[in-house]
């Protein structure tokens, strides 16, 4: 197996990230990689790393392989196949950025690229409901089905066996989440389909709604709505903490201080608290009363994505009744996402991801881009007229999601267990 673990190729591969605007020694580090620790960061999260890190891994294998199969310098060097979890992971991510079949720079030989489909899709048969799975899965739908390996109709007959016997009872282990996931990969692939009710079929399409930001929806009786910024003080006690106040005072004015230290911005009808406990444990405390104390919330995570458990454990909105709107942070942070939900069925929960390395800064921007919205809107126009200042701080527009195809697909599996 490979000696990278998942954990792991955050840290090994962020140097091809923080190097993004030195192209000379992005190019040095990434030559000093060994092949098997570039196909390991392959094999990472599908949501790690900038858009150009991953290309320019892609391309370094590309060099590599010499002829060889993908397919066998996985078994040769991790001794894992395609239908692995970690070879799911570079399927994933080789359809995430188009780099499967049919193009100069992709990836896999034709016989491979069948190959592969069947192994994404294997997990299918399977009676269970694996939310990490699905969710990459609906996520990388419509790619799958571009990369001209399998026909749209093959894909919806699968699915549509799959459903049938799943509410048969034949499958093992099934319960109606699984029926749920596989009822909106369905119309995901076919609206017309009529292996579906037409009240599910609309209820998976509102959500399509979910991919614009309302701020009524974080509104309190108060009046305000109402963000909070929670800093690892080991990770982010120096730079970033300093920064965001200065950022914030410029943009909103003086803070107050609250009683437990915290800075709280106040500016028209928005309101930022920015807190920073002396440890995880005070991180989680300020967090469980701020929940007590908002019906409504956005919440962001300022520190590095390995610490993103201890300060917001996954289950912490489980019992939640209001919106929460989540910005977990970046990187490893990103491919959280499926956790939180699975913890939270009953909780309104949303999530602005950033698969790139931690650019503080842009998370401030993102922030204030969202509390100066007036109204309904899509979430990339609101980003579009802060683009300039993201671009400036390092940041990169197409590794910031708003509710993903795999997010509404967890919010509507599991709203049968809400239920």
């Amino acid at each position: 197996m490979f000696a990278i673990t998942t954990v792991s190729a955050i840290e090994f591969g962020r140097p091809l990230d923080d190097l993004h605007e030195n192209e000379p020694e992005r190019k040095k580090f990434l030559n000093s990689l060994s092949t098997e620790t570039v196909l390991a960061l392959l094999c990472s999260n599908p949501e790690y790393f900038y858009t150009s890190s991953n290309h320019m891994l892609f391309d370094r294998l590309k060099s590599d392989l010499k002829g060889k199969k993908v397919s066998d310098l996985l078994l040769e060097l991790g001794g894992v196949s395609f239908d692995s979890e970690l070879g799911r992971n570079f399927l994933f991510r080789a359809i995430n950025y188009d780099r499967t079949y049919g193009r100069d720079n992709s990836m896999l030989s034709k016989s491979e690229a069948s190959e592969a489909v069947g192994a994404i899709l294997k997990p299918l048969e399977s009676g269970s409901f694996n939310p990490p799975y699905y969710f990459l899965l609906a996520n990388g739908l419509e790619n799958i089905i571009s990369t001209g390996s399998i026909k749209r109709e093959s894909i919806y007959l699968k699915i549509g066996h799959r459903l049938n016997e799943t509410r048969a009872g034949n499958i093992s282990g099934a319960n109606d989440n699984l029926v749920r996931a596989l009822e909106y990969l369905l119309v995901t692939v076919s609206p017309e389909t009529t292996l579906v009710s037409d009240a599910n079929k609309q209820a998976i399409l509102s959500l399509k709604e979910m991919t614009k930001y309302n701020p009524e929806s974080y509104r309190n009786k108060d009046g305000f709505v109402t963000a909070i910024q929670v800093y690892d003080k080991e990770d982010t006690g120096d730079y970033n903490w300093s920064e965001s106040q200065r950022r914030f005072s410029e943009e909103m004015g003086k803070p107050q201080t609250g009683s437990n230290g915290e800075l709280i911005y106040t500016k028209g009808k928005n309101r930022v608290i920015l807190y920073m406990g002396q440890n995880a444990e005070e991180n989680q405390s300020f967090i469980r009363n701020s929940l007590e104390q908002y019906r409504n919330l956005i919440f962001t995570f300022r520190g590095h994505s390995y610490s993103l458990e201890e300060n917001f454990p996954s289950t912490i909105f489980s019992s939640h009744e209001g919106n929460i709107l989540f910005i977990p942070g970046s990187c490893g942070s990103a491919g959280s996402t499926a956790a939180y939900i699975a913890s939270s069925p009953k909780s309104n929960l949303s999530f602005v991801s950033n698969t790139s390395t931690g650019r503080g800064r842009v998370t401030d921007t993102i922030l204030l881009s969202l509390l100066n919205t007036k109204k309904k809107e899509e979430f990339t126009s609101i980003l579009a007229d802060s683009s300039s200042t993201i671009e400036d701080f390092g940041g990169d527009l197409q590794t910031i999601k708003f509710s993903s195809q795999g997010e509404m697909l967890l919010r509507y599996a599991l709203a049968g267990s809400a239920r």
